[in-house]
């Protein structure tokens, strides 16, 4: 995914949350930037007793206002990213299992830098060097997952296209550097890297890459991340999320093992040399 855009898009024009999911959310992001109610309310220009009443779900809000809440929280715990990517980066740090179709690409959350670079530069024409520096710095930080300890780092679950096995990103060097980097991964407990064969057929080739985030048990429900060539959006929609869980579920029928995925980076390094 590029996580990278020039113009902050709204992040909730389709997002369907009730007040309890709101006051969750804002919670749980206040709490994650250490910030006391008193300090958020001050950015969102509310109040102490309106914060604590919003986390509560108890403070009426119009459609305006919950957009503006959930827009301000989004920048506030951006960290480094475009504002819209908040609140994805927040479900992605608190998810207990995450299922990605990156398509032609390979996952942020397996990306070396060399690699990350080039593909944020290309998503992004003209950024300055000091911006790439600091979106890249920010892809690797979200890699930061892979040593979370409370809780423990997410059950990950991806498939990729074998053409980011033979696309060219960067040099040879980048890519046997990068199948290293996926390869060492796929080997971790708890991570599947699946690859869709090429003769899998044309369909997959149409479907914007995704993620679906699901959380510990409770009434929190999964979401998901749909990305594009410019901008990605967040989204809660249990329809849609659905949906995209059983996208992937076919794409995981069509794509090879575990065991036969990882030989085909294996074999793949060999070919870039």
């Amino acid at each position: 995914m590029t996580a990278i855009g020039t113009v902050p898009a709204p992040v909730t024009g389709d997002d369907p949350l009730g007040l309890a999911d709101l006051g969750r959310q804002v919670r749980e992001t206040r709490r994650s930037l250490n910030m006391s109610q008193l300090a958020l309310g001050r950015e969102l220009g509310y109040s102490q007793s309106s914060v604590a009443r919003i986390e509560a779900g108890e403070k009426p809000l119009t459609p305006e206002g919950r957009r503006a809440v959930l827009a301000g929280i989004a920048a506030l715990g951006s960290d480094g990213h475009v504002p819209w990517f908040g609140p994805w980066l927040h479900a992605e740090r608190t998810a207990t299992a995450l299922r990605s179709w990156e398509g032609p690409l390979i996952p942020g959350l397996a990306q070396t830098r060399a690699y990350a670079r080039h593909v944020l530069r290309t998503a992004s024409p003209g950024i300055s060097a000091a911006e790439l520096d600091a979106h890249v710095a920010a892809r690797m930080a979200r890699q930061d997952i892979w040593q979370r300890t409370s809780p423990g780092p997410p059950v990950f679950a991806a498939i990729i296209s074998e053409w980011a096995l033979r696309q060219a990103v960067g040099t040879p060097e980048i890519m046997r550097e990068q199948l290293h980097r996926l390869l060492a991964l796929a080997s971790r407990h708890g991570v599947s890297i699946h690859v869709l064969p090429l003769t899998a057929g044309d369909s997959a080739g149409v479907l914007a890459p995704f993620v679906v985030a699901s959380f510990a048990p409770g009434p929190r429900p999964d979401a998901a991340y749909l990305d594009d060539a410019v901008e990605g959006r967040t989204i809660g929609k249990r329809d849609v999320v659905e949906k995209l869980k059983l996208i992937y579920d076919g794409l995981a029928g069509d794509a090879h093992s575990r065991c036969e995925s990882r030989e085909l980076i294996g074999r793949a390094i060999g070919e870039w040399t």
